[in-house]
């Protein structure tokens, strides 16, 4: 199976408006539950930046899939 395979495109975005980490989360998560049509109330968006506190999901080049764990913190 492929990333490609997994991923919502409408949940995609190359170019972000964003100039911070956490800009670019934000922008991110309310692209990613736009396409999907729910509103986490800021879990999702909790949830990215302790990830990103623990190590980034940048995997360079400008690219980054930003991501964290479901279900209890």
């Amino acid at each position: 199976m492929r990333l490609s395979e997994l991923l919502n495109t409408k949940a995609v975005s190359l170019r972000l408006a964003a100039r911070t980490k956490r800009e670019a989360l934000v922008e991110l998560v309310q692209l990613l539950e736009s396409a999907h049509g729910f509103q986490s109330q800021g879990e999702i968006l909790e949830r990215a930046m302790q990830r990103e506190a623990m190590m980034t999901t940048g995997i360079g080049n400008g690219v980054a899939i930003p991501h964290g764990k479901a279900g209890p913190a």
